[in-house]
């Protein structure tokens, strides 16, 4: 169970595995939107660029579950989700 906040009025992004942060750093994004750019897009497990995975190389593994919110999620919300799931992603 991973998780990736991003919070743009503290500009603070923060990474979670099984509901514990684990990292977090201060970003700050550079919108299309901001550059009167009308593509816009939202990938998960590749990238638009090759800087922007890395290496340039595709997420190889399984995703079974992608959500999207329209907030950060707080460290409760995110340990709260991991536990309502964790039986798909964990034997206790």
């Amino acid at each position: 169970h991973m998780v990736q906040t991003y919070n743009a009025g503290t500009n603070t992004m923060k990474g979670y595995i099984n509901g514990a942060e684990v990292a977090s750093a201060t970003v700050i994004f550079n919108s299309p939107h901001d550059d009167s750019n009308t593509n816009h897009y939202l990938l998960f497990g590749a990238s638009a660029t090759p800087t922007n995975q890395g290496d340039g190389t595709y997420y190889n593994g399984r995703m079974s579950e992608i959500r999207v919110y329209d907030r950060a999620l707080s460290a409760a919300d995110v340990l709260d989700n991991f536990n309502a799931t964790r039986s798909r992603y964990l034997s206790d």
